[in-house]
């Protein structure tokens, strides 16, 4: 069972339309752009830090919480293995990419899974990439707690050391 399929099964929640093909090495910085494999299935989890319109469109940055083995990010030409913590960005820009992710998903965890290739409809178009988006219920979200730190003057100084 892969990955995709175990979150299914645990409950998360499809973003976007069922994908079953009907139509309806160096120092990644800046922040990659997940680079999907040519045939193999491939995901990146992770938690929502922020949405961002760019030449081509909408993307969406994830802090990755697990991947699928071997993915990369492009970053600038350089090509490099993606880490757990580290932060990449997802092209909304496919079809089946489309609206499945929003400002009011900063935080919540998210799989976005490249599940294959669609043929076209007529000759001579082109194929297109499908995806599943889901979101993961019950994983846990980052919150800031913020840091209180007592004022010198309010300290406890009745101690006569």
């Amino acid at each position: 069972m892969s990955k995709v399929d175990e979150y299914i099964k645990a409950g998360a929640v499809r973003r976007n339309g069922p994908t079953n093909g009907e139509s309806d090495g160096g120092s990644l910085e800046p922040t990659p752009f997940i680079k999907w494999p040519q045939s193999d299935r491939a995901y990146v989890t992770g938690e929502v830090t922020g949405l961002w319109s760019g030449a081509y469109g909408e993307n969406v940055t994830i802090r990755v919480t697990e991947h699928s083995p071997g993915l990369e990010g492009d970053a600038k030409g350089v090509r490099a293995s993606v880490s757990v913590g580290q932060e990449v960005n997802v092209g909304l820009n496919p079809a089946t990419l489309k609206e499945t992710v929003s400002e009011a998903d900063k935080g919540k965890v998210i799989c976005v899974a490249f599940d294959g290739w669609k043929e076209p409809a007529k000759a001579g178009g082109n194929r297109y990439r499908l995806f599943t988006v889901l979101e993961i219920p019950g994983a846990p979200a980052v919150v800031d707690t913020p840091v209180v730190n007592t004022p010198a003057e309010e300290a406890d100084d009745s101690l006569p050391f």
